[in-house]
């Protein structure tokens, strides 16, 4: 599990190597190109957890351990109460901070890497013919995958120790992921791609990153913000402003279904899928403009 407080996000590149093999097969198979993605996110599922002792157990362990923290350091120690979930009956901030740090973990990843994604490759993208945006969109379902792992460790810790089990949880998660994924898909594209031309937007993606972390309602409830707010002698609707964040409702909805053991809202998950696809969208626009010059560039 990524945790913002305690580990940079991995930015390690899809594929590293330029394996013979690869560079044969992208260059002469007629393998649709869901083969492909599926060569490149294997590929980048195996290179997260290398050359470390515990593998892939570490997304097992990782929200064990988180869980434990957070409720030692909130429950017992800080005495944070936050309001049962309303259909579940849970209660605990560790399982409330979680059901948001989780998803937050896969935007700030993903974002944090795709400044390298395109660079880090320029090998592959110089020299092997094939759809360079693949390389975004494996790494972006690598995180989702590993998501659903850490989410379903989550939902058996809920269980053991709550003895609570939803269905909605179950089938919540799968399409906010998907919603999740396609939002943070189209940003990476983008932000990958403006990479290559304008190298300085690594460092500028993670300042940006740690702000819209602590505008997105992730690590608070928003009944916290205070309705209006003034700065240098201006007011200004901040509970408004907070709520306008896409990612405040991206958070709200996975704590609706995690937490509060309910689907989200129709409005909610309206407004979510139209944001997902018209990211996509202008985020698959820009890298296709920009694409065809990072042989120039690179």
């Amino acid at each position: 599990m990524r945790i913002f407080s305690s580990r940079t996000p991995d930015t390690s590149p899809v594929v590293q190597t330029a394996p013979a093999e690869l560079s044969r097969w992208a260059c002469t198979s007629a393998r649709p190109t869901v083969e492909l993605l599926g060569i490149l996110t294997s590929r980048e599922l195996r290179l997260r957890y290398r050359r470390t002792v515990l593998g892939w157990f570490w997304s097992t362990l990782n929200p064990l351990l988180m869980t434990a923290i957070y409720g030692v350091v909130f429950g017992a120690l800080f005495r944070v109460q936050v309001p049962p979930g309303r259909a579940s009956g849970i209660t605990g901030f560790s399982y409330y901070l979680l059901a948001g740090l989780l998803p937050w973990n896969l935007l700030a990843t993903a974002l944090g890497g795709s400044t390298l994604t395109i660079i880090s490759n320029s090998h592959l993208v110089k020299r092997v013919r094939f759809r360079n945006e693949m390389l975004v969109v494996a790494s972006v379902a690598a995180l989702a995958i590993s998501l659903l792992i850490e989410i379903s460790v989550l939902l058996g810790i809920v269980f053991l120790t709550e003895h609570v089990f939803s269905t909605t949880a179950i089938f919540g998660t799968v399409a906010m992921v998907v919603l999740l994924g396609t939002f943070v898909l189209g940003l990476a594209l983008a932000i990958s791609a403006l990479s290559v031309f304008l190298r300085d937007l690594q460092y500028l993606v993670n300042i940006g990153l740690t702000a819209w972390l602590y505008v997105s309602a992730v690590v608070y409830p928003i009944a916290l913000v205070p309705e209006h707010a003034s700065f240098a002698g201006f007011a200004f609707p901040l509970r408004s402003i907070v709520r306008l964040n896409p990612m405040t409702d991206f958070i709200a909805a996975f704590r609706s279904i995690l937490y509060d053991g309910m689907y989200p809202t129709s409005y909610q998950f309206l407004r979510l899928s139209l944001l997902s696809i018209v990211s996509l969208l202008v985020g698959s626009k820009i890298f296709g403009r920009l694409s065809g010059e990072f042989t120039n560039v690179l």
